[in-house]
């Protein structure tokens, strides 16, 4: 039996699957196989994209992680006590709720305040922040 049409339409195909085979259909040799390089290209950009957010995603997980067993070792230790993440981020809170109730009004401002200076040190560079300060240097005084 011969074919009067060069595709066969499925009925779950839709129009746009329809147009882009038509479209492609008119290319000649070259042209389809200009096309098919730059949907492989793209596919593999979108690949290495995927694959650079996994890392960073990781990566965020274990300082997530490291901080939180940090916090694990600060907190005073007691019978009973749970070592999840939610549960030592819960009992930080608490603990620090406690220290501001602990220490006079007065001198909370002075013992608790982070010295001038000391934030940006604990501060690890990123990318963002290396950005916003490229290229401006303060001033030599």
């Amino acid at each position: 039996m011969c074919c009067l049409f060069s595709h066969s339409w499925s009925a779950s195909e839709s129009g746009e699957e329809k147009e882009k085979a038509q479209s492609e259909d008119k290319l000649d040799h070259f042209q389809k196989r200009m096309l098919r390089e730059h949907q492989e290209a793209l596919a593999k950009t979108e690949v290495q994209v995927n694959k650079i957010n996994v890392i960073k995603e990781r990566d965020r997980r274990k300082r997530i992680k490291s901080s939180c067993d940090q916090l694990r070792d600060l907190l005073p230790k007691f019978e009973g006590r749970r070592n999840d993440m939610a549960s030592v981020l819960e009992m930080t809170v608490k603990y620090l709720e406690l220290v501001q109730t602990l220490i006079p009004p007065p001198e909370q401002l002075r013992i608790l305040s982070i010295p001038e200076g000391l934030y940006e040190k604990w501060q690890k560079p990123t990318p963002e922040r290396s950005k916003k300060t490229k290229g401006k240097r303060k001033p030599c005084t």
